[in-house]
């Protein structure tokens, strides 16, 4: 019997591990059968050292090492990843800088151009410990502005375009309240904790600008 307290989190942890135990997988490297494991893996695969997915399926090959998380929504857990990247109060790391202009599918020479400046300062930027304040603000504000573009509806209806600005503005605020409470400081290295559920609720959504809004409500 669950208690009320936490029950929810207590149920879905035992799905998980049930889970675990009736998948069979066989190891694409060797071909031998692999192990399911439930635990928390640091997603290296993101180009980001700091993000840990908790509580996710982790398959393991005994005979060549091989491991293969089970990643649920990875377009969603990169959006999640995205907003609180850009709602943290430290200065972004390089590689940060990295992933976000990625997220929004610019180029080194996009970035640049939209920046106001050359494709080796960018490069510079992703390869820095930490950016300085003002490049820090303007790259925020660069990738925000794409992810709002890139979320309006193409099929142009009223309805949908109304609904998308209403969820657009309420980004917005976000956004603003972040600028006002960063910390001139340099990164604090700190984990990026996800936890399973969340990522399960962020990807129940369906369009781009509400996966976000989402995201931004699981701060």
């Amino acid at each position: 019997m669950f208690t009320k307290r936490g029950g929810e989190d207590e149920a879905m942890s035992v799905a998980v591990k049930e889970k675990a135990v009736a998948r069979i997988q066989k190891c694409y490297d060797c071909g031998e059968t692999m192990k399911a494991t439930v635990e928390n893996y640091r997603y290296m695969e993101s180009g980001l050292k700091n993000v840990i997915l908790k509580g996710i399926l982790v398959f393991r090959c005994k005979k060549c090492g091989a491991e293969v998380p089970e990643i649920v929504a990875a377009s969603a857990l990169h959006s999640l990843i995205g907003i609180r990247l850009l709602f943290k109060e430290d200065r972004l790391a390089g590689e940060e800088v990295r992933f976000l202009r990625k997220l929004v599918g610019y180029s080194a020479t996009d970035l640049a151009e939209l920046a106001g400046t050359s494709k080796p300062v960018v490069s510079r930027w992703e390869n820095r410990a930490t950016l300085g304040s003002q490049a820090d603000r303007l790259i925020r504000m660069i990738c925000f502005n794409k992810m709002i573009q890139d979320a309006f509806p193409k099929d142009d209806t009223m309805a949908a375009r109304t609904k998308t600005l209403v969820d657009a503005t309420g980004l917005a605020r976000f956004m603003e309240t972040a600028l006002k409470n960063m910390r001139d400081k340099k990164d604090s290295k700190k984990s990026m904790e996800i936890e399973r559920k969340d990522l399960e609720k962020v990807a129940a959504y369906g369009g781009h600008v509400t996966c976000l809004e989402a995201a931004s409500q699981l701060q």
